[in-house]
């Protein structure tokens, strides 16, 4: 009778740890903010968001034309933000223009604005900064750099 209960009691705890790895093998990013950037259709950076990075990616435009267009889907934790807004600041956190999107709800989230505007606002071979805020984040975040020397293949 002792034999049957040790080893039910092994039995159970090995089934404890092996439950154990299992659920802790998962390394998902639930409830972590994410964003994705397109340029038209075709996507060009996603990132996860815990906190501000202390590196931020630099946004590829190479080959990118004036009208092309940047679309910036922002996701808290699977909802979408509230009064967002992105904004261009310069290295030295100049601010050089700012976009205010609407309030939505659907699958339409993206905020959207063209190439060109971006390019035009740094001074040539400057990198400015995509940030973005929302009533969830009213500080900002820092999304990615562009680098205006591009502004070349833009404005063809």
């Amino acid at each position: 009778m002792k034999s049957i209960i040790s080893t039910s009691g092994t039995l159970r705890l090995l089934m404890w740890i092996a439950v154990s790895a299992i659920l802790f093998s998962f390394s998902g990013d639930m409830g972590t903010d994410s964003y994705k950037v397109y340029l038209n259709d075709k996507l060009v950076l996603q990132q996860y968001v815990m906190r501000q990075a202390a590196t931020v990616p630099t946004l590829p435009l190479e080959g990118a034309e004036a009208t092309d267009e940047l679309r910036i889907y922002y996701n808290h934790c699977g909802k979408i933000g509230t009064s967002r807004k992105i904004s261009i600041k310069s290295d030295a956190d100049k601010k050089l223009k700012d976009w205010s999107f609407a309030d939505v709800s659907g699958t339409d989230t993206g905020m959207g604005f063209q190439v060109k505007d971006i390019l035009a606002l740094g001074k040539a071979n400057e990198k400015v900064k995509i940030i973005y805020t929302s009533n969830e984040i009213p500080d900002g975040i820092t999304l990615a750099s562009v680098a205006t020397k591009d502004r070349k293949t833009a404005s063809n």
